[in-house]
């Protein structure tokens, strides 16, 4: 607080000077009050961020789940009827006359099964897609820079990292989130801090 009160010595603002000495005269008298004010806030921003997080968790999980806002298969009208092909599934342009439809497309899911040179079967997943017209139906992340930092992470914890550091990085990895989300706190807490001191140093009009 003396460095500060020296600093601000040099100032032309009267009024900072003024509270910097106070504070460095009877610093005590304020530790306790001004820790319990930046704990408060620093719990309800972390409170408020992780509120954040989860709502947005279950929205991006639910639209992966899914993958758009809305999916449905089509089924024959008449139950137990087996049709040859696909001539008896309406097109995407038919959808799209549907009042509130914007884009629609046509997915193919299908079980798969490849038959192996040793003999072996591998049972898998068989996606169809159209390329036209998918992109614009499907959801996609808007947050264009998120999935740039994304990638950009993943990509250099998958080829720089890890062979790096082989299987240690999965227990590092834990260790520098811990450590970012505390400098996160930390660097919310310091600047509430300056903020509220700003707050009580501003004059008060009478």
């Amino acid at each position: 607080m003396r460095a500060l009160d020296a600093l601000a010595s040099l100032t032309p603002w009267l009024t900072l000077h003024l509270a910097l000495r106070q504070l460095g005269r009877q610093s005590q008298d304020y530790i306790r009050p001004l820790l319990l004010v930046i704990i408060s806030l620093a719990m309800g921003v972390y409170t408020l961020s992780m509120a954040a997080s989860l709502d947005q968790w279950l929205v991006d999980r639910m639209y992966y789940g899914v993958g758009a806002d809305l999916v449905f298969t089509p089924r024959p009208l008449v139950e137990g009827t087996e049709y040859v092909g696909g001539d008896w599934i309406p097109l995407p342009a038919e959808f799209r006359k549907v009042e509130g439809v914007t884009s629609a497309t046509s997915v193919g899911d299908f079980p798969a099964r490849l038959n192996l040179s040793t003999g072996d079967e591998m049972w898998g997943r068989f996606l169809a897609i159209d390329r036209v017209d998918f992109p614009s139906a499907a959801w996609f992340r808007c947050h264009c820079r998120s999935i740039f930092c994304q990638m950009a992470g993943a990509l250099v914890a998958r080829f720089y990292f890890r062979k790096r550091f082989r299987d240690m990085w999965l227990k590092y990895m834990m260790v520098v989130m811990a450590g970012f989300s505390c400098g996160m706190g930390i660097t919310s807490m310091v600047a509430m801090s300056f903020n509220v001191i700003s707050k009580m140093l501003s004059p008060t009009l009478w």
